[in-house]
């Protein structure tokens, strides 16, 4: 779960995707301390024999503005969190009921190991 800037959905809005379709997105989005997206981070655990997880989610917060620092996040972004929990509780859901999920879920293990 974390917040980005698309400029295309209002502030608050919460969009569900894989981390494939983060590949797309500048260096500057969801990036981790290094500088690597996290579609880059897979890849490069792929390429190195690491069993790497299957499915990744990310769930994301729409925000008009991650550059000014705040103890409360903005009563738009705030909304949203309240959904993404919602979100998060399905994905959670259907990951433990499904029989992928039961797959992604051992591969997930193994990689934890």
């Amino acid at each position: 779960v974390d917040c980005m800037v698309s400029g295309e959905r209002p502030a608050g809005e919460c969009l569900l995707m894989d981390a494939t379709d983060l590949s797309h997105l500048a260096q500057d989005r969801l990036v981790d301390s290094h500088g690597l997206n996290l579609p880059t981070v897979l890849e490069a655990g792929r390429r190195c024999g690491y069993e790497m997880p299957r499915q990744v989610r990310v769930l994301c917060i729409e925000a008009a503005d991650v550059t000014t620092f705040s103890e409360r996040p903005t009563p738009a972004v705030a909304r949203g969190a309240d959904h993404a929990l919602t979100m998060v509780a399905a994905v959670i859901e259907e990951w433990t009921s499904s029989p992928a999920g039961a797959s992604a879920r051992a591969g997930a293990w193994r990689s934890a190991k």
